[in-house]
């Protein structure tokens, strides 16, 4: 999976940006969002070192993930915010709240 796009967002948003499923889809080279797909996706983007918010990645290509860099202040701190989140219709605003929150150096 190619992950440059994502990589070059996260680098610009210093540390985290929010993409779509579709963009995730597009990068895994995946023609449908299924259960397998996105559980291959959130599987590359951890080997890669990146954490994503929702944990459970979702399967509607145009809901939003928080992509992070997973070994940094602001990974730790999301990935810990990320553990009391559950998954749902919301998370799409709760992923913006966190972004809009954190702090932009």
């Amino acid at each position: 999976m190619d992950f440059t796009e994502i990589r070059r967002a996260v680098r610009k948003g210093r540390g985290q940006a929010i993409v779509s499923v579709r963009e995730l889809r597009e990068c895994a080279g995946k023609g449908r969002a299924g259960t397998r797909v996105v559980q291959e996706i959130s599987a590359a983007l951890v080997e890669d070192g990146f954490g994503h918010l929702p944990f459970e990645l979702p399967r509607d290509q145009d809901r939003k993930v928080l992509i992070y860099l997973a070994d940094s202040e602001t990974g730790r701190l999301l990935d810990a915010v990320g553990r009391t989140a559950s998954p749902g219709p919301r998370s799409d605003a709760a992923v913006a709240t966190v972004d809009r929150l954190l702090v932009r150096g």
